[in-house]
This record gives C-alpha cells, sequence and structure tokens, in this order.
C-alpha cells in the first residue's frame, strides 16, 4: 500500500540531504575550515542515499 506519509519522508529526508551538501559547499567556498563538518556531510549523503532509496521503493509498491 503506498502511504502519503512514507513518500513525504522519502522527501523530507531528499530534502535535508541536498540542503546538507549545499550547506558544506558554501562552507567550502568561504574558506572556512571543514574538518569538523565533515560528519555533517557524511549524515547528509546518508540523509540523500536514505531517501532516493524509499522514493524508489514506494514507486515500485
Amino acid at each position: 500500500m503506498k502511504s502519503k506519509w512514507h513518500l513525504f519522508g522519502a522527501i523530507f529526508d531528499i530534502i535535508v540531504g541536498v540542503a546538507g551538501i549545499l550547506a558544506f559547499i558554501i562552507i567550502l567556498a568561504s574558506g572556512d575550515s571543514v574538518g569538523r563538518w565533515i560528519p555533517a556531510l557524511i549524515l547528509s549523503v546518508c540523509f540523500l542515499g536514505l531517501g532516493i532509496y524509499e522514493l524508489r521503493n514506494w514507486n515500485k509498491k
């Protein structure tokens, strides 16, 4: 059964992941030290991957 909540969650994960990656790129471009932001980048990539995975599974159902 296709739940709208699963779709909302997948889209939310994708938005959060993309926003985190863009924020990392902005910090990198500003010349700040990005060493402490690497865990946030990894988490953002995981959110993006999870959102894409959930969206693909939602489309298959």
